[in-house]
């Protein structure tokens, strides 16, 4: 009984590809077919096998850069299938023990590459640990240097830097006139002493309570030699701070408790300069106010009179109005019998909520009374 040939066949072979003949990269495999007719026919196909049973080439680089010792790079490689980026991982940890914290890993230019904040964990040696997969699902994972060193890096990473600052006189407390500027000056250096020149540094003036202004910033760079200074424009008493919020190379550091401050002012005139006893005279009065702001009632004032060595007050203190003017009408008694010359002057005195120093007082104004 004859039974014809099938039309089709399927069959299927596995083969392991990590032995010989295979090798890493392209593979010819050839698959032929022959029926039985007449006359034999031979059929093939020749497909092409890519096979990658190698894992990525990965290691730290030798070195930190020196001018980011933060960058932590990887180079990577896999020739035959590519890398996976996905599967991209940088970890570290305190050396030798603890879990693996993982930093956020791009790659790109056959390197992965992370940053660390070296200044957050405590001080000390931190190791790391890299790895990456390839397109073929080979991984890699390692702990070395390209040298074969193991990565491990002493925290902090970058340089330590020393912010000194005075102000105009050399103090970290002056005092100067009302309107007078002034100057903040110093110097960064490393732990050698070496200067760090072309460095932004911020001058920071947070200014006493009852100024117009709360707070100002200024940038200044440092020169070759390290040095900075900046000028500080009058105005009312203040706290000045110096920052450098340091780079991908220097840590930050910063210099405060810089006091400058400014002396009040304080102006009085009168209507007349000779008077005849019994007839008065007006004092006019004015407390400057350079960026400041007069207080709820006025600002508190006293016009005094000189008394031997003593000045008292004549009448009582009382406050300006909302611009620190004030005035007051004074009569001179009658009695008096040759010209008797007072001195008189407008003290501001001290307050809670006034950002001037001290008890300002204005220059003596003298008033000559004379008999009738």
């Amino acid at each position: 009984q004859l039974s014809p040939c099938a039309s089709s066949h399927d069959d299927t072979s596995s083969f392991a590809t990590s032995a010989p003949p295979f090798v890493d990269g392209e593979n010819q495999l050839t698959v032929c077919a022959v029926d039985y007719g007449q006359d034999p026919s031979l059929g093939c196909l020749t497909p092409t096998i890519r096979v990658d049973n190698t894992a990525p080439a990965l290691a730290f680089r030798s070195q930190q850069k020196g001018n980011d010792p933060e960058l932590i790079a990887v180079n990577a490689a896999d020739p035959t299938s590519g890398l996976s980026p996905g599967t991209a991982q940088i970890e570290f940890r305190p050396e030798g023990r603890g879990t693996w914290t993982q930093l956020p890993t791009t790659i790109a230019g056959g390197a992965l590459t992370a940053r660390i904040d070296s200044e957050s964990p405590p001080p000390g040696n931190y190791e790391f640990r890299a790895s990456i997969a390839d397109v073929a699902g080979n991984r890699a994972e390692t702990t070395l240097r390209e040298d074969g060193e193991p990565m491990v890096l002493r925290f902090p990473l970058k340089t330590a830097t020393r912010l000194r600052a005075t102000l105009g006189n050399g103090e970290d407390r002056q005092v100067v006139a009302y309107r007078n500027e002034g100057e903040i000056r110093g110097r960064l250096l490393d732990p050698s002493g070496n200067p760090i020149p072309r460095q932004a540094v911020t001058v920071t003036e947070t200014f006493e309570e009852g100024s117009l202004i709360d707070s100002r910033q200024r940038i200044v760079e440092t020169d070759p030699d390290g040095d900075f200074r900046s000028a500080l424009p009058g105005g009312p008493s203040r706290n000045v701070e110096v920052s450098y919020s340091g780079s991908r190379r220097y840590s930050a550091d910063t210099e405060g408790g810089l006091d400058f401050n400014v002396r009040g002012a304080a102006q009085l005139k009168i209507s007349k300069r000779r008077v005849k006893a019994g007839r008065p005279v007006t004092f006019r009065g004015r407390v400057k106010r350079y960026f400041a702001r007069i207080p709820a009632g006025g600002k508190l004032v006293e016009v005094q009179v000189r008394s031997g060595s003593d000045w008292t007050t004549l009448h009582e203190a009382t406050g300006t109005d909302s611009k620190g003017r004030i005035t007051l009408r004074h009569r001179f008694r009658g009695f008096y019998t040759q010209p008797v010359t007072f001195a008189f002057r407008l003290k501001a005195t001290r307050e809670s909520g006034w950002p001037y120093r001290g008890a300002a007082k204005s220059r003596r104004q003298r008033v000559t009374v004379v008999p009738k």
